[in-house]
């Protein structure tokens, strides 16, 4: 883009946290500037649909749940174990990747981002390695 408008109003706009007197500003602009009308339609339609995907997901109390579920499911059956880490391993992938995916619309994303990206790494090896231990004192019988 060739304007040197402040994107921060534009943001503010979609944010629904903009001045009055900043959206006059806004207004007259982009009633003459075609690039900040298309990024201000680009970013409003970016949020909706962030909106939109965002809303479908399950909440944090349908995931505590069903990581519980998994886990009486794995203590009530030994032997059928294997299927749901898998379930609590893809679904810990998605909460990572859509907690990456969020953080890239906000400004630092790419820090953030990252730092997500490392700190779900470090909750899986944690995650995978307590499960690992407990599944080995539950089949050598330590845990009653």
């Amino acid at each position: 883009m060739s304007c040197s408008f402040e994107k921060d109003i534009i943001q503010k706009y979609v944010d629904n946290t903009i001045d009055p007197l900043e959206l006059i500003v806004l207004k007259e602009h982009i009633a003459v500037c075609q690039d900040c009308k298309f990024e201000l339609e680009l970013m409003s339609k970016l949020e909706s649909s962030m909106y939109e995907y965002f809303d479908s997901l399950p909440n944090n109390e349908m995931l505590d749940q069903f990581g519980m579920d998994i886990l009486d499911k794995c203590y009530s059956k030994p032997y059928s174990y294997k299927d749901g880490i898998a379930k609590a391993w893809q679904i810990n992938k998605l909460v990572v990747n859509n907690a990456s995916r969020y953080t890239s619309y906000l400004p630092g994303s790419k820090l953030a981002a990252n730092a997500a990206k490392k700190a779900g790494m470090g909750i899986n090896k944690a995650l995978k390695s307590y499960i690992r231990n407990s599944f080995k004192k539950l089949i050598t019988g330590t845990v009653k």
